[in-house]
């Protein structure tokens, strides 16, 4: 475990590295860590601002770091899917989405710098990690959004949330998601 926990915080600094020239953030299990509580995870999910004329310097300088694709052919899978899955040659997975949407620029404009496994790294706000966690289909992201809900129900911007959570609402065909936040929101917090 000890090892483990060693190797990703070895890879979280040399991703940082990589990184350093660009515009990004950490956003899963770790910033979850950040705002709630920690969870054990081998893996880096990050945000990154790239054009798609800059995916073959971004790829290369990752490459350098120590990041190989996941991918057979990372160049088009990521101008397909919007991410480039990673392996570490430390053994651990990274995947880095391209920021596209007006939503993951605005959250790339608000991330703050935090310590995350021993690493300086920018990190999601809390405020844009529920909008994240809470848009996703996967019951671990439900959880993790209830977390960070139940930790920061007083200091969270409700109606950023909301506006945010509008938006996947429609462009998600969903009608839930507000409601989902309002309801946890009322059940945490601890002024009005």
């Amino acid at each position: 475990h000890l090892d483990a926990l060693t190797g990703v915080m070895s890879e979280l600094a040399e991703l940082a590295r990589a990184l350093r020239e660009r515009r990004w953030f950490v956003f899963g299990a770790h910033a979850v860590g950040v705002w709630a509580l920690p969870r054990q995870t081998l893996d880096i999910d990050v945000v990154v601002d790239v054009s798609d004329a800059e995916l073959p310097a971004l790829l290369d300088d990752l490459a350098r770091s120590g990041f190989q694709p996941r991918a057979p052919d990372p160049l088009q899978f990521a101008l397909t899917y919007r991410v480039i899955p990673l392996a570490s040659e430390r053994g651990g997975t990274v995947d880095v989405v391209l920021a596209g949407t007006t939503f993951e620029r605005d959250a790339l404009s608000a991330a703050t710098i935090a310590t995350v496994l021993g690493v300086s790294v920018p990190v999601v706000t809390a405020d844009y990690l529920v909008v994240f966690k809470l848009g996703s289909d996967r019951a671990k992201d439900g959880e993790d959004a209830r977390a960070v809900i139940r930790a920061q129900a007083d200091h969270l911007d409700a109606g950023l949330i909301r506006s945010h959570l509008r938006d996947l609402e429609v462009a998600m065909d969903r009608s839930d998601l507000v409601t989902e936040f309002n309801a946890l929101l009322a059940r945490h917090r601890t002024r009005p």
